[in-house]
């Protein structure tokens, strides 16, 4: 079931029987019923029939069941079917060469779709990294001007300057975003690094497993609060579950680059809810977060988690 859940395209292959598909067929298809509220990877599906019968529309009971499915997943198309008349016996349908390459060309026209993709994202990554190569290079070079002016002052007062810029850019990162009441602990690598005092209790069901958190007092953190029960799609990616959420406001000073692991952060430039929890280490790279609390399960309890999912946050009263 899992490996149907996350997979990219499914492709559903039946005889015939009584202008429906068969037994077995039917059967899986029902034992899929979990993944219905559990989340799916896959958005296209394709069905490869045989039958005796050489009118196609023998096929038409074996398609509506199918459709049938589809239908329940948000997001998931019948992209095609082969309807492989005249093959009773096994081997039959080998005979039918227009058939095999009717199956074939789907299988290479999905796959040209899923490289053009890839081609298109590439080219937009490209893009942006000439963008943020000539911004770079603007930026830099009214640095070098700036350094230029500002060499006029005296030494002190160019010390005290950095020194300043150096406790700005500390206070910008996790580690130093610590709140009143909120202190670190590294022995239990199981645990959240960010330990959080009083705050209020939450609980975010996915699918058949239960996270509980805390959210502490920041200014987002209590404009996320009064909109309890939320339900909002939350997708797994490398480091954290991550979905778009609404709007909400923030603190400026708030505003840090990087995480603890644990962490549970709107990033203020989608905006994104995201549960944050591993690769701490190397997290400085990204930036534009504010954190509004911590879970208190386990980390492996999320990171077990795997898809997307349909994800109610609530109050754990």
């Amino acid at each position: 079931m899992e490996k149907v859940r996350t997979a990219d395209v499914l492709c559903f292959s039946t005889p015939i029987y009584y202008y429906a598909v068969s037994g077995q067929l039917k059967t899986f298809l029902d034992r899929m019923n979990p993944i219905y509220s559990a989340g799916h990877n896959f958005k296209d599906v394709y069905l490869l029939t045989a039958a005796n019968d050489t009118d196609s529309k023998a096929m038409d009971g074996a398609i509506k069941d199918i459709e049938g499915w589809v239908e329940c997943f948000e997001g998931v198309t019948l992209k095609g079917v082969v309807k492989g008349t005249g093959a009773n016996d096994v081997g039959d349908i080998l005979s039918h060469k227009d058939k095999l390459e009717e199956a074939y060309n789907l299988g290479k026209k999905y796959i040209i779709l899923e490289v053009e993709l890839m081609n298109k994202k590439i080219l937009i990554g490209i893009i942006v990294l000439l963008a943020v190569i000539v911004v770079g290079a603007y930026f830099l070079f009214n640095k070098k001007q700036y350094n230029s002016q500002t060499n006029q002052y005296s030494s002190d007062l160019s010390s005290n300057a950095k020194a300043s810029t150096q406790n700005n850019n500390e206070k910008k990162t996790a580690k130093n975003s610590l709140r009143d009441g909120e202190s670190i602990q590294t022995q239990d690598k199981n645990k959240s690094t960010r330990v959080v005092t009083g705050g209020t209790k939450i609980k975010m069901t996915f699918g058949d497993t239960v996270i509980y958190g805390v959210l502490n007092d920041s200014e987002t953190a209590k404009a996320l609060i009064q909109k309890l029960p939320i339900t909002q799609h939350e997708s797994r990616y490398t480091h954290d579950f991550c979905g778009v959420t609404e709007k909400l406001p923030y603190n400026e000073d708030e505003v840090h680059y990087g995480w603890l692991n644990g962490d549970i952060d709107y990033a203020i430039d989608a905006p994104y809810y995201t549960i944050l929890f591993k690769d701490e280490e190397i997290s400085e790279q990204y930036g534009d977060q504010v954190n509004i609390g911590v879970i208190t399960s386990t980390i492996s309890e999320i990171d077990k988690l795997s898809g997307s999912f349909d994800v109610k946050i609530e109050l754990d009263n």
